[in-house]
This record gives structure tokens, sequence and C-alpha cells, in this order.
């Protein structure tokens, strides 16, 4: 499984490793660009902007993949949990202010 660590530049170069990957897997397959993309329901421009490493969205990624018979599964995994206990802390604190009556006519959720 391809873990992604948030480093400096860790974008580019996942950007880069799937564009090889779906160029790898089209022509290991040896199918054409329009091919995958009538199989992929995306525009075959997609697919060369996909395989030269532009950005496009992540749904059109997911698109191509199944067009090449893959699926993609994502997993979220907390890297930092003293942020979660800071963001509930927050969620708490705000709460007792609302409740104080100090956030009236703010909008809260």
């Amino acid at each position: 499984m391809y873990q992604m660590e948030f480093e400096p530049g860790w974008t580019r170069r996942w950007v880069r490793e799937n564009a090889s990957r779906i160029e790898a897997l089209r022509v290991e397959r040896k199918i054409s660009r329009n091919q995958l993309a009538d199989e992929a329901g995306v525009n075959a421009s997609q697919i060369t902007r996909a395989e030269r490493g532009r950005d496009v969205r992540l749904s059109t990624l997911l698109k191509i993949y199944a067009g090449l018979g893959y699926r993609v599964e994502l997993a979220l995994n907390e890297t930092c949990e003293e942020a979660a206990a800071l963001l509930i802390d927050e969620h708490d604190r705000r709460g007792d202010r609302r409740d104080d009556g100090l956030l009236m006519g703010k909008r809260w959720r």
C-alpha cells in the first residue's frame, strides 16, 4: 500500500508517481488513451493530463484507475493525537461561551 507522508514536495511526487503508474498500466494492457477514456467515462484529455503529471481531480483519478481495472482504497491515519485533543478542547470552550451567552448573534455549529 502506498503511504503518503506530508513533507515538502509530497504532492508533486505523488502526482508524478501516479502519472507514470497510469501510463505503465495502460501500455501494459495495450489500450489507447481514447479506449481508456471511454472505459473510465472521462475525456481523453484527462487521461493525457494524468499521464503527464498535470493536476487532475481525485475523482478523475479514481475513474481512470477503475477504467484500468483497479479499485483505489484510501486510508486515514491520525498523525497527531494532540491536534485532535486541542480541537475537542476548543469545541468545549466554545460550547461553554455559547452557554454563557458570549457568542450571541454569531454563527456557531
